[in-house]
């Protein structure tokens, strides 16, 4: 499958070379305060109630058979749980390390930056002040409403400002996607 990968790791690679030494730092401190945002205790009330038991059920058993499967809400099932619990690289006795929140964390900085170094748009700059001091919250739980912080503005962001970027499939994908993570917002 390297066929596949190997243009976009070029075009990565290069773009990596292109960064000033002071864009390099500047997302090496970042990257290093996301990891260690991620490594913390929670701050999220319902870490306890409901996530850290859907993840460690599904860590231990699997998806099981029952009322969760007929109606996700009625599980509190979420794809955001499904996710943290394939990706999560420590036993099921331990807990969770939320990688995946932080590598969102990361994502999402790196689109910010390119699309406010390119292409400025005031939509694009107050979704990042609104949105980054509210995700350094939610690095530290599964909650499945940080996808849908980052997601839902950006899915109004290409249908109304910049529709010609995204295609109407992807755009369709990350929709049905954030209704996953979280049926019971829709």
């Amino acid at each position: 499958y390297s066929y596949i990968y190997k243009p976009y790791q070029t075009n990565l690679n290069n773009w990596f070379q292109s960064l000033s030494k002071k864009e390099v730092i500047g997302l090496g401190i970042f990257s290093l305060l996301v990891a260690y945002q991620s490594s913390l205790p929670t701050k999220i009330n319902d870490m306890g109630g409901y996530y850290l038991q859907t993840i460690q059920w599904m860590r231990e058993f699997g998806m099981v058979k029952g009322l969760g499967n007929l109606h996700p809400a009625l599980g509190l099932g979420s794809a955001w749980h499904s996710l943290v619990t394939l990706l999560s690289p420590l036993p099921p006795e331990t807990l969770p390390l939320f990688a995946l929140n932080g590598a969102l964390m990361l994502a999402l900085a790196l689109f910010v930056w390119v699309e406010l170094k390119y292409h400025f748009t005031w939509y694009i700059f107050a979704y990042a002040v609104l949105v980054f001091p509210f995700g350094y919250l939610y690095l530290t739980a599964p909650s499945p409403d940080w996808p849908l912080l980052v997601f839902v503005p950006l899915l109004g962001y290409w249908a109304f400002v910049n529709r010609e970027t995204l295609p109407a499939e992807v755009f369709l994908l990350l929709a049905c996607f954030v209704f996953a993570c979280k049926p019971s917002a829709a």
